[in-house]
């Protein structure tokens, strides 16, 4: 009678301890969790931080409108009374190309900046940062990034707002525009017609203000994130490079919670997705 009673005690501090490390691993889901959320939506903040983005996207529009300008000027000086002034039209479209050009270049350089910087804080982040059991038979390893990717959202559009110009017609046709908001779509070329067709004019996908109203970064669902670069993979950085300037951060974190009492291994991953601020009013 007494060893079923001491065999039951056993089976009953047994299954306890089981209870006790499945709910150890339940409460560390929602810590890694809850890290994930905030570390994500601070990353996010930092691809837009000072409107970066935002002026970047109003100077490449401008950019593209002094090409055509220029190239327009220049056409109209071949003939006629305005024949004296083509030495300075073709020097003005020269400049307008070259600027045209070297803002592409800043513009794929903030790109991998952005890329990396995201990058950096995450790991910062998590350096030194760690989960304690309260169970003294469970041990917790180091979170890690099982997957970090930067990317955009569904039907973002930039924050580029159409103005009534030569340009408006020949870029509704070609749906650079999307028509009931006249914001330009976000992660596209716009490029020129004929001889500046060469030039790209890449507008990265950004929220566009309402009013004076900035959208703060923020989480979103999943399932509206549009990958455009993975950035790390199993705790190895492999900055892809990015055709765009992100707009959206996604991260998948895991870390492995062991029972040391049954020998059991139980992997936890949470994921989190946050959008970045969106742009400043043009003022």
């Amino acid at each position: 009678m007494l060893f079923l009673v001491i065999l039951c005690g056993f089976a009953f501090l047994g299954l306890a301890l089981c209870v006790l490390s499945i709910f150890m691993v339940t409460i560390i889901g929602n810590e890694l969790q809850a890290k994930a959320d905030t570390i994500v939506v601070e990353a996010a903040t930092t691809i837009n931080a000072n409107d970066v983005v935002g002026q970047m996207n109003n100077l490449i529009s401008r950019s593209r409108m002094l090409v055509e300008s220029s190239r327009s000027s220049y056409e109209s000086s071949a003939t006629g009374p305005k024949r004296h002034l083509q030495g300075l039209a073709q020097y003005l479209l020269n400049e307008s190309r070259s600027g045209a050009e070297f803002l592409e270049k800043q513009r794929a350089e903030l790109s991998t900046i952005k890329s990396a910087g995201v990058s950096d804080l995450i790991k910062d982040r998590l350096t030194g940062s760690g989960f304690r059991s309260v169970c003294p038979w469970v041990k917790i390893r180091q979170v890690s990034v099982k997957n970090l990717s930067v990317g955009t959202m569904i039907d973002l559009y930039s924050n580029v707002l159409a103005g009534k110009n030569e340009l408006y017609d020949y870029d509704l046709r070609h749906h650079y525009i999307e028509a009931s908001s006249h914001l330009y779509g976000g992660n596209l070329n716009a490029k020129l017609p004929n001889a500046d067709r060469d030039l790209n004019f890449n507008l990265s996908g950004l929220p566009a203000p309402v009013g004076s109203i900035v959208a703060p970064a923020r989480l979103i669902a999943g399932e509206h994130f549009v990958p455009l670069a993975k950035i790390c993979s199993d705790d190895q950085t492999k900055i892809d490079r990015s055709s765009q300037i992100p707009a959206a951060v996604q991260v998948e974190f895991s870390c492995t919670v062991i029972d040391q009492f049954t020998g059991h291994e139980h992997i936890v991953q949470r994921s989190a997705t946050a959008c970045t601020s969106g742009a400043q009013p043009i003022r």
